[in-house]
């Protein structure tokens, strides 16, 4: 029975989450939404901003929501809920979380040096979105779990030494 209820998820996991970026044309296997992500990266992006000093510099503000509203607009993402926040700190990083949701840290700047620089560092971070890298990523961890819960199924108890070394062997 267990082997079946196994079984069954795999092939539910695995026929569900075939989908093809428009971008680039190419498919990819995501069992997330967009939505759902969205809701992710809102939800972190909420948690970063609580913890980080927001810059109150209006000169380089202006220039993150000046690249921001271009590179939001070529996109072509309208269900993205944009945001662009600068974060004080001396860390040379920048992210996009899922559903648009972009923050730069002072630090990068002097990295990208002008405006074409910040360009193409907003530009990385948001492929990163629109490709739904966390969407794969969310796919591969759930994938990881369901296929080491099958593993430890098949294998029997939990007292079976020949789980218990496969289960070391792969280090869980």
């Amino acid at each position: 029975m267990r082997n079946t209820f196994v079984l069954l998820w795999l092939s539910l996991f695995t026929l569900t989450g075939c989908v093809t970026n428009p971008e680039t044309g190419k498919s990819a296997f995501i069992v997330t939404s967009e939505a759902e992500e969205g809701q992710l990266g809102d939800q972190a992006y909420r948690e970063v901003l609580q913890k980080e000093r927001l810059s109150r510099d209006p000169r380089l503000n202006a220039l993150i929501q000046r690249v921001g509203a271009r590179i939001s607009a070529a996109a072509n993402k309208p269900g993205f809920q944009w945001e662009f926040r600068l974060i004080e700190s001396n860390q040379k990083n920048a992210f996009c979380l899922p559903g648009g949701k972009v923050a730069f840290y002072t630090g990068i700047l002097s990295v990208a040096e002008n405006e074409a620089g910040v360009a193409a560092i907003m530009g990385h971070e948001v492929a990163h979105a629109t490709l739904r890298h966390g969407g794969q990523r969310i796919t591969m961890a759930l994938g990881t779990q369901l296929g080491l819960a099958g593993l430890s199924a098949l294998l029997g108890g939990k007292d079976s030494q020949s789980k218990q070394l496969l289960m070391a062997a792969l280090g869980v």
